[in-house]
């Protein structure tokens, strides 16, 4: 078995987001996923074991008028 390690996804990680799809119920398109890690407040990560995504979490920065900004987590 291989070391589990986590990583940042940027807009260049294509070869994480096929093994995403293959996690999920629903396929990410590689346009909207180029274009949603574009966005320097948008951010993700996942769990590799190998060269394989087991787990991934993103979210974004969002910004407020009534207080400071947090971060929503998906």
């Amino acid at each position: 078995m291989n070391k589990m390690k986590i990583c940042r996804i940027n807009k260049d990680s294509l070869k994480h987001q096929a093994s995403i799809n293959k996690i999920r119920a629903f396929t990410i398109d590689e346009t909207l996923f180029k274009e949603f890690m574009s966005n320097p407040n948008n951010l993700a990560y996942a769990v590799l074991e190998g060269e394989m995504v087991v787990a991934f979490a993103w979210g974004y920065l969002l910004e407020r008028m009534d207080d400071a900004p947090i971060l929503y987590i998906h």
